[in-house]
Parts: C-alpha cells; sequence; structure tokens
C-alpha cells in the first residue's frame, strides 16, 4: 500500500478515509477532508459484526475485523510539499501603544487648553492695566465726544487778484489750495 497522498488541490487538514467494516480502507475508498478549526458532520451507518472466539487465530488481514484488545489507529501525516509558507503572528497594538496614542491626543488637547488660559490671562492683564493708562495719557473727558467734519462742500472761487496768472485758489474746510 502507498502511503503518499497528493492532494489534487492546495488544502490543509486531515483526509478521512471511509469504508465498511469488512473493507480496509485505501485511496480508492470515499474521503473527506477535514479542514482546521471547522466541524464536519459526516453521517455513517453504523453495523455491529460479532466473531466467534474461534476466527481470533487468523490474522486481521484473513478475518477482515479487529477485537477490543487488538483495536490500533494509525494516522499518517505528511506533507505535500518540501516549500512551506511561513507566516508570522504579531500584536500591532498593545495596551501601551494605545495608552500612547491617547496620551499624545490629551497632552496635545492639554496644551491647546493651557495656551488658550495663559492667552485668556494675557488679554485680561493687558486690558486691566493698559486701560488707566491710556485714560491718563489722553486726557479726554469721558462725557465729550470731540467730533470733526471733513469733506465739507464749498463754493470754489477764483481769486483774480492772485499773483501768479493762471493759478486758481479753491477754500475748502479752512484750507487754501492752489491748482493750475
Amino acid at each position: 500500500m502507498d502511503d503518499n497522498y497528493s492532494a489534487s488541490v492546495a488544502s490543509q487538514g486531515a483526509l478521512v478515509f471511509i469504508d465498511s467494516a469488512y473493507n480496509i480502507p485505501n485511496h480508492d475508498s470515499p474521503a473527506r477532508i477535514v479542514n482546521p478549526s471547522t466541524e464536519v458532520l459526516i453521517a455513517l451507518s453504523p453495523e455491529r459484526t460479532y466473531a466467534a472466539r474461534d476466527i481470533k487465530s487468523f490474522t486481521p488481514a484473513q478475518r477482515q475485523c479487529y477485537y477490543s484488545d487488538e483495536n490500533q489507529s494509525v494516522l499518517n501525516v505528511f506533507f505535500n510539499d518540501l516549500v512551506s509558507t511561513r507566516n508570522r503572528r504579531d500584536v500591532h497594538l498593545n495596551w501601551q501603544n494605545v495608552l500612547a496614542a491617547y496620551g499624545g491626543l490629551l497632552s496635545l488637547m492639554l496644551g491647546f487648553t493651557l495656551i488658550s488660559g495663559i492667552d485668556l490671562l494675557l488679554f485680561l492683564a493687558v486690558r486691566v492695566f493698559y486701560e488707566p493708562f491710556s485714560r491718563h495719557f489722553t486726557k479726554v473727558s469721558p462725557g465729550i465726544i470731540k467730533v470733526k467734519e471733513y469733506n465739507k462742500r464749498v463754493n470754489a472761487w477764483v481769486d483774480k487778484a492772485s499773483p501768479c496768472e493762471g493759478t486758481s485758489t479753491k477754500q475748502t474746510t479752512g484750507a487754501v489750495l492752489k491748482t493750475k
């Protein structure tokens, strides 16, 4: 009997041969592949055959059965190929990496919060100290508002007694402008 088996498709698992109790399973027997980490249901119709004590003197190959004290199971494990694939399993995120990632985000937010707090304190300090000094230097009464008018429209006239010919003067809001 040949112990080597070549699968027609790339597969993993155990090959289970199923045959009647009167036959020794071989490669022509019905077979099922049981993949790792799977549950395979195989329906069998069991039959019980008993034998007289007189046939125990025959070999198991001649009598085609085993007694309970001769019951043996054989499992042949082999590789389909000399070349194998090596896979690596590793933890990408453990609790230290997660803590470091969240710690980085939290410290970033804490940094923004501290900077915002310092900005608020700086604003309040400048406001408290700047207002009294600005009032002291401007000396503006709090109830009086000075308003200046600009672009007041005034009729322009030509001064004929101008010392330069071809020039005219325009008076706007108290200022004298000379134009050519």
